[in-house]
């Protein structure tokens, strides 16, 4: 379960403790699976075996791909995106930077949205995925939202349509996006 650093999830809870951007940094360190969301750093749940297998695998899928035909970079977490016009940094399980968007990679997070988000869901973040960080991808301008669920064996694929919302993509007759 997510939780904010300094806050309680008892009736006696404390305020959690606000930090800068830049603060989260400092701390969150190597390896790290935090968020900070309006200047909160929220610590995420270990991820479950299977849920680093589809990772893994699509890494092992996209990383040459990209790295072959020059098209970009791909970044698996820990590694934060920061949403521009929001207080937020999620930490995708995978995310996609075309190669004309490299400046937005810095040493330790990428500084803007992401060309191609990728999620692969759990019981624990199926409606953080589902509800927040799709909104929050969305008004961000993240171009592709892909949730990938597990339990349900299923894939939903979004892109980002002209007038800036999320619209169900479909693959073509041959299995292609």
């Amino acid at each position: 379960m997510a939780q904010a650093v300094g806050l309680e999830t008892t009736a006696r809870a404390r305020p959690a403790v606000r930090v800068t951007f830049e603060q989260f940094l400092e701390l969150a360190g190597e390896p790290s699976h935090s968020e900070w969301v309006d200047g909160e750093v929220i610590i995420l749940s270990p991820s479950s075996d299977l849920h680093q297998e589809i990772v893994e695998l699509l890494l092992f899928l996209l990383k040459p791909i990209v790295q072959r035909h020059g098209f970009g970079r791909v970044h698996v977490a820990p590694f934060p995106m920061r949403l521009p016009g929001l207080d937020r940094a999620r930490e995708p399980d995978l995310l996609f930077v075309r190669q004309d968007r490299l400046h937005l990679l810095k040493e330790t997070h990428l500084d803007g949205a992401a060309d191609l988000v990728i999620e692969v869901t759990s019981r624990e973040s199926f409606a953080r995925d589902r509800g927040e960080k799709f909104l929050e991808y969305e008004t961000a301008g993240v171009s592709e939202y892909w949730l990938i669920d597990p339990d349900r064996q299923q894939v939903e694929l979004y892109r980002l349509g002209p007038g800036g919302r999320y619209s169900p993509a479909s693959l073509t007759g041959d299995g292609r996006l």
